[in-house]
């Protein structure tokens, strides 16, 4: 197990949650892409309720259910549906963005390498449940934010991609 203690592993994730929602709203008052405030704004509310739930578990008050991410995957998909065709060409991602993207990516993969480890060296049980949830949460951001990141940096293949778009060319060349 690493060297510290099981009140300085929580001190530590609280300080991570903290500081990705700080990150979070920062970046979402920054951007002048609708589809990324969305996306951040929702990650941070994110890592706000991560905060809570493992302060609850210090506490010994509660361990969150499994299958919660699935809250931010709806979140998500309802502000990627909110796209009019007429907006999709205003939404090429900026240099800011993407690079606040990036940063979010490190942030959201180093989180789940964090939680990785302290589920595996858990004293207990519970705490154990706790890390393993929280890392299903984080890696559910990666996928989000790397989503967001192909989204914005190359539509017309994420479309292709995500959403099973083709070209079949349809016609003969006699």
């Amino acid at each position: 197990m690493p060297d510290d203690s099981a009140a300085a592993a929580f001190e530590t994730a609280i300080k991570t949650e903290q500081e990705g929602q700080e990150f979070y709203l920062k970046v979402a008052a920054a951007s002048g892409n609708r589809l990324a405030k969305g996306m951040f704004e929702a990650l941070a509310a994110d890592e706000k309720r991560h905060e809570e739930w493992i302060r609850a578990n210090v506490a010994y008050k509660v361990v969150p259910e499994k299958g919660l991410e699935a809250e931010t995957n709806r979140k998500l998909q309802t502000i990627f549906s909110s796209v009019t065709g007429a907006e999709m060409d205003s939404f090429a991602s900026s240099e800011d963005d993407t690079a606040a993207l990036k940063k979010a990516l490190e942030i959201e993969q180093t989180s789940v390498e964090l939680y990785e480890s302290r589920a595996q060296w858990s004293p207990s049980r519970e705490v154990a449940s706790l890390w393993k949830i929280l890392a299903i949460e984080e890696r559910s951001h990666v996928k989000i934010v790397t989503n967001m990141l192909e989204y914005l940096n190359d539509t017309g293949s994420w479309f292709m991609g995500e959403e099973g778009w083709s070209f079949d060319g349809g016609g003969s060349f006699a």
